[in-house]
């Protein structure tokens, strides 16, 4: 019984919780941080290479892989085929730093909606790195207490397999 909670106890670090910090009528904000045991260089490269880490349930073709953060084009995009989903814009990288990209993740793509969604690495020292995301959304949202639960629970996921894609 002691071994079976300390695995459970274990298992829970890799688990990253997610916060909806507000929501009203037409908006919402969600915030989530971990803490990741490498150098803010390190974590920022492989946080580039999103199809490593992203989620394949959450992509348009079943296929990670094909999703990529296309700096020139300033495209969060998925490809594959003869197809492209622009999932997002790439709106700001300060290397290293922080990546702003704006529009309607996932299903918020087909409503009325502008979105932000802010991800900020700082160096917590020379081996830990802090990576949060902030994602604020306005627009015409049919339940944002049901969305905003939903897209925090998709993005606390990714967040949760970038951390475990380096430790």
């Amino acid at each position: 019984m002691k071994l079976l909670i300390v695995a459970l106890l274990s298992m829970l670090s890799f688990v990253s919780y997610g916060k909806v910090i507000s929501h009203s009528e037409n908006s919402f904000e969600l915030s989530n941080q971990v803490v990741i045991n490498q150098p803010m260089e390190s974590v920022f490269q492989q946080f580039n290479q999103i199809g490593l880490w992203w989620h394949p349930d959450h992509t348009f073709s079943g296929n990670a892989q094909n999703m990529i953060l296309d700096m020139k084009d300033a495209c969060f995009c998925e490809r594959w085929d003869d197809n492209i989903v622009r999932h997002m814009d790439i709106v700001a990288v300060e290397k290293n730093k922080r990546q702003v990209w704006r529009g309607g993740l996932g299903p918020l793509q087909s409503f009325a909606v502008s979105g932000a969604l802010t991800w900020d690495f700082k160096s917590i020292d020379n081996d830990q790195t802090s990576v949060t995301y902030t994602y604020r959304v306005y627009g015409a949202i049919p339940d944002t207490k049901t969305w905003s639960t939903a897209v925090d629970g998709v993005l606390s996921q990714q967040l949760t397999r970038l951390k475990n894609s380096i430790n």
